[in-house]
């Protein structure tokens, strides 16, 4: 259990590569399947989208949740949670309790065939900016591509959840810039 979320245990992963090997054949299968729902978790008690729990998406005759963690970790699980089953509410440990349904994500356009999907990757930069063992290391600048989502193409449009630092988001749109790469599998 994880989130309160029953039967549910996230396999993060935080290496894009990683991620392919373990998931390629079952996201290969999604392909030509229809996108029949998407489901998110609502807290109820602050009347907002509990982005740090999966999302859930009907796909035929799987499901799929997948979760982002952290800023470089992404769950991919299928067929754990059922939507229809209570979450337990959490103790916020100042005697406020926050519970907690599932919904039909409101941004939901239509089901729609996947005709293909995408793993993405966010480019990260860093600069070391106080070193006081290396000085001439600082102002040196890194960079390194990080697991940041799954995008699926339909035949009608693009949905992508990916992670919002932390946390789950969800777009209906491929923005393609110099930060977010796209790998077609």
């Amino acid at each position: 259990m994880w989130l309160g979320i029953n039967n549910y245990s996230p396999d993060f992963i935080d290496n894009t590569e990683q991620f392919i090997t373990k998931h390629d054949d079952m996201l290969h299968s999604l392909i030509g399947q229809s996108i029949d729902g998407i489901n998110i978790l609502w807290n109820k008690t602050e009347d907002e989208f509990y982005s740090i729990a999966p999302v859930l998406f009907k796909i035929s005759e799987i499901q799929i949740e997948l979760c982002a963690n952290k800023l470089d970790e992404f769950s991919l699980t299928y067929n754990l949670i059922d939507p229809l089953t209570e979450v337990e509410p959490s103790d916020m440990g100042d005697g406020e309790v926050w519970f907690y349904e599932w919904r039909r994500y409101s941004g939901f356009i239509k089901s729609s065939t996947i005709t293909g999907i995408d793993i993405l990757e966010l480019l990260f930069e860093s600069r070391v900016i106080h070193d006081k063992d290396n000085p001439e290391l600082i102002g040196q600048q890194s960079s390194n591509w990080l697991l940041h989502g799954i995008g699926l193409q339909t035949l009608d449009y693009y949905v992508t959840v990916y992670n919002a630092f932390d946390c789950n988001g969800v777009s209906f749109n491929k923005e393609p810039n110099e930060y977010i790469k796209y790998r077609s599998l």
